[in-house]
Order: structure tokens, then sequence, then C-alpha cells
């Protein structure tokens, strides 16, 4: 009898024990990996403006799962403030094939590859704020549209990948979609990306992007196209885990009613296992045509205790000529739980 009940209850808990295992592993499987990212920040000005003091800057919540052998879901919902009121919003959401050799399909929003910076996600840029150039070219939060794009591995004997992406058009600073009766402005967009192994710790990489799409201020008298030509260089020498140096540069020029262009120019320098110093130069108006001449230089510290958390400070001396000289100081808390996708190499 005590037998009995012993073989009774060791089969129910192996039972158990396989049931609660085939669970786990059914809830793994079946559900997307989450993460979130949440950006806080510390802002002062010497010439006053209204966005200083404390502040969430962003949080992203983001979910990445496989649909089949033939399919992956990318979607991060954005949390931000603007106009004083917190709004959330789908900051990409796309599907993306992963079972065609050397071609990629992607259908949905997605951050377009208008240079290498727009597409990165606010809290894996190099520096606290984004460049100039996507501010005053494609608005606060880059260029992000709904659309369909296709990506192409050439058969060369470095790495060289072509993309054609077709959107929707709906950036207001690029294409000012609604202003006349015509609300199907499209967009196009190429980039072609080449990728070089220098040696063996070290890369680069040099890319040229261009992007056209209606403009559509007053398409009944006198309709118009936004053009935007953009190339970028990255070298990155990376010996050791504990060392590293990167140095890149982009430039871009948008053609709306009149001729900007703008240009960045960064080096970041692991000077220990968890601390790095960044260095960025800004301009916009190149040329002598430009209406806007603004520079900046900037200066950064990073201690990143964890590839999901790091604190920064940044210094930003910006040279509006249309008013006197700013001096910013910024502190950034950058942290991330859950699933954290590899950012772009």
């Amino acid at each position: 009898m005590y037998r009995l009940i012993i073989m009774l209850v060791l089969t129910s808990h192996i039972a158990y024990s396989q049931d609660k295992r085939l669970y786990q592993n059914k809830g793994n499987k079946f559900n997307p990996s989450i993460g979130v990212n949440s950006l806080f920040l510390f802002k002062n000005d010497s010439v006053p403006t209204t966005d200083e003091g404390f502040s969430i800057q962003e949080m992203e919540l983001q979910f990445v799962s496989d649909v089949d052998s033939n399919f992956m879901v990318n979607a991060l919902i954005a949390i931000r403030k603007e106009a004083g009121e917190f709004i959330i919003e789908p900051e990409e959401a796309f599907l993306e094939t992963t079972s065609i050799k050397d071609i990629t399909f992607r259908v949905g929003k997605f951050r377009m590859a208008l240079g290498k910076h727009n597409q990165l996600h606010t809290h894996a840029y190099p520096f606290v704020d984004a460049p100039l150039t996507q501010a005053s070219f494609l608005g606060d939060e880059g260029l992000q549209e709904v659309g369909g794009s296709l990506a192409y591995l050439v058969p060369l004997p470095w790495y060289t990948e072509v993309r054609v992406q077709a959107v929707q058009g709906e950036n207001e600073d690029l294409f000012n979609p609604g202003g006349g009766k015509n609300t199907n402005n499209y967009a196009y967009l190429g980039r072609l990306v080449n990728f070089l192994e220098v040696t063996d710790h070290s890369t680069l990489e040099l890319s040229f992007s261009g992007l056209t799409g209606r403009n559509d201020n007053d398409p009944l008298v006198n309709p118009e196209d936004t053009h935007l030509l953009g190339a970028d260089l990255t070298y990155k020498w990376k010996p050791s885990k504990n060392q590293s140096f990167l140095w890149s540069t982009e430039y871009l020029q948008r053609q709306k009613e009149t001729l900007e262009s703008g240009i960045f120019s960064y080096i970041q320098y692991q000077i220990a296992p968890r601390w790095y110093l960044g260095a960025r130069y800004d301009k916009l108006g190149i040329t002598e045509d430009d209406g806007t001449d603004i520079s900046r230089g900037s200066f950064v510290a990073t201690f990143a205790s964890s590839e999901f958390a790091a604190i920064r400070a940044q210094y930003n001396y910006v040279d509006d000529k249309s008013q006197e000289i700013n001096h910013q100081v910024m502190v950034q808390f950058n942290m991330s739980i859950g699933a954290h996708p590899a950012h772009r190499y």
C-alpha cells in the first residue's frame, strides 16, 4: 500500500513537471521578446529655452518575434512628450522576410535608410541629442514612414547592399502632406552601402543615399518635389574588448523650395571597459546659398555599467548667428530591461 502511494505521488510529480516545462516552452516559443528602454534627461541652457530641467526624454516598448520560418515582426511603441503632453505612437511596426537568400523584403512603418544616423532609435544615439541635420531637415524624430522596402546583397568580393524603399510620404518637414487636395504623396529612396574589412581589427563603411517625394505645398498651382542627397563614412577600430575607436561623418543636402545643406562628424574612443569619450562637430549652412548658419561643438562622457544601463554627461557649444552663444549641459540616464535586440553595426 505504501509503495503504491509513493508511486502515485512520484508519477503525479513527474507529470506535473513535464506539463509545467511544456507550458514554459510554449510561452517562450509563441510569445514575442519584449524590451523597455527609458531615457531620463536633465538639461540646462545659458540661453533660456522651453525644454530645460528634468524630463522623460523618451520611453520605448519593443516587441520582436518570428512569425514562422519565413517572416519576423518588429514593433516599437514610443512614448514622448510633445507640446506639454505625452503621446503614444508606433515608431516602427513592420513585417520582414527571413528565408530568401540575399534579399530582404520589409513592409510596414520603419525608419528609412536615409543616411546612417536616421536608422538609429533614440536610445542608440551616440550622443544625447540628434545631429542638427536630423532636427532641421527630417524633423525631431527623424524620417519614419509607412511603405515597403527591398534590400539586395550584391554578390561582390566585399559587402555591398542596394536598398530601395517606397513610402507614403507623410513627413511634414519634407513633404507637407495635405497642404493641397492630393494626399497620395509617395516618396522613393535608394541607398548603396559598401562595407570593407580594412584589417583584422578595423572596418570602413561608405554609403550614399537619395530620396525624392512630392512637396504638396500648392500642387494645383506649382507642384514641386523635395529632393535629398546624403553620404556617410564610418571607420571602426576594435583591437580588444576594452578598447575601441569610431569615426563617423555624414553629409545631407535638402532641396525643398530652397537648397539647404549640413554635415556632422564625431569620434568616440573607449578608454576603459566601461568608459567612453566622444566629440562631435555639427554645421548647418555649408554653402553661401543656405539660409541657415548654425554650428555646434559637443563633448560627451559615457559610463556604461552594462549594455543595459548607461549615464552620459554632455556639453554643447551652440553658435547660432541669429542669437547669442548657447552653452548647454545635459545629463542622461539610459536604461533597458527585457530583451535587447542588437544595434546596427
